[in-house]
């Protein structure tokens, strides 16, 4: 869990660092329910695929989207991520009733 928590908004930040021509923004909103974690990180950034995939901007390759898709998937939960309007959103839900 603290790898998600470590990742996406460390991802949010690398992001915003390649947005040159407008101010930059991270918006963090966590739930939490008894059997349930709602997690939702937008920021602005800069699309630099072709091909419909996510860059890293400090490694190259696939951003580091890869752990978060395993973490969600070990807690039975969701993922959602949605580039829009110069946002990047991630959204996950993760069912904690057995952890």
């Amino acid at each position: 869990l603290s790898a998600l928590l470590g990742n996406l908004p460390e991802n949010a930040l690398d992001a915003c660092h390649t947005v040159q021509d407008r101010r930059t923004q991270i918006s963090v909103k966590a739930k939490t329910q008894p059997d349930a974690l709602f997690l939702q990180i937008e920021n602005t950034w800069t699309y630099k695929g072709g091909d419909g995939r996510y860059l890293a901007s400090k490694r190259k390759g696939l951003i580091g989207l890869e752990s978060v898709r395993n973490i969600v998937t070990q807690y039975d939960g969701l993922l959602e991520i949605e580039p829009k309007n110069g946002c990047f959103c991630v959204s996950v839900l993760l069912n904690i009733a057995d952890s």
